[in-house]
């Protein structure tokens, strides 16, 4: 059931809320929505309930422009959702920059997390040189947003993505407005989670696919180096989104790694 709720800046935020059980957190990450999560909200309803927000700025959430979208902010939105339905025991799962924020938002749920997975999860946003350059070509591209959309949706996935998933993305990533996917960029860069890493004290798994080429193997593996409890599961012929491209293998990995938590529901 899809839902929605205000946010303490009176924002609206839009979520799915389904089945029963332990609750399992789905955050996107940029230029993404709740839908990005498709095939796991329905294969994992089935036992656990499962929640997925679309972050302020995307999918059916508001969209305004002149609101805060620090990463700090959009924790707050997690804190103030997890709030509001009462949530007391849960798992975080994130892609990307939603990685970021469900790393942050373990900082303020410590007890209350049983356990973390993370997919293409940077440990720095948008670091240096590197990340001011991306931001300069991201807003050339944005003047013509079909273009960026052609240019930068296949760096998402594998070399053999289908047409049809390309599409979706593409769909999906034009419900944000492209000024406020680089007020999150420009204002984010150099956010940094890796002081987290070593606090962690529940499991976490990293899934990663091997053709992501939007945050490195290497670099997701140094993250499971930083943690005292992790397990890196690399997904062969995925890339960026790898819950899209590769879903029966991303879901039996996060199956697995919950049956080891032994909080699923008979």
């Amino acid at each position: 059931m899809i839902k929605e709720f205000e946010t303490s800046d009176n924002v609206h935020v839009s979520y799915l809320d389904s089945g029963e059980g332990l609750p399992l957190l789905f955050i996107h990450g940029w230029a993404a929505t709740k839908n990005f999560w498709r095939y796991q909200t329905r294969y994992f309803s089935k036992k656990f309930r499962v929640i997925a927000l679309d972050l302020r700025g995307h999918g059916d959430s508001d969209k305004f422009l002149n609101i805060d979208y620090s990463v700090d902010r959009l924790v707050k939105d997690v804190s103030e959702l997890l709030n509001t339905l009462s949530l007391k025991d849960f798992v975080l799962i994130g892609h990307s920059l939603g990685g970021v924020i469900a790393l942050k938002s373990y900082k303020l749920y410590k007890q209350e997390t049983k356990g973390l997975v993370l997919t293409g999860t940077p440990t720095v946003l948008n670091p240096g040189l590197k990340g001011r350059v991306e931001c300069f070509i991201l807003k050339m591209l944005f003047k013509h947003r079909i273009l960026a959309e052609k240019i930068l949706t296949p760096k998402m996935f594998s070399s053999n993505v289908p047409s049809q998933l390309l599409n979706f993305v593409r769909a999906e990533s034009a419900k944000t407005p492209p000024q406020i996917l680089l007020k999150i960029l420009e204002g984010n860069r150099g956010v940094n989670v890796k002081g987290i890493l070593e606090e962690i004290e529940k499991p976490v798994l990293i899934l990663v696919g091997s053709e992501d080429s939007v945050v490195k193997p290497k670099n997701q593996l140094r993250m499971k180096e930083m943690l005292k409890k992790a397990e890196y599961i690399e997904i062969k012929g995925a890339g960026h989104n790898v819950m899209l491209e590769k879903p029966e293998k991303f879901n039996e990995a996060v199956k697995n790694f919950l049956e080891h938590l032994k909080i699923g529901r008979n």
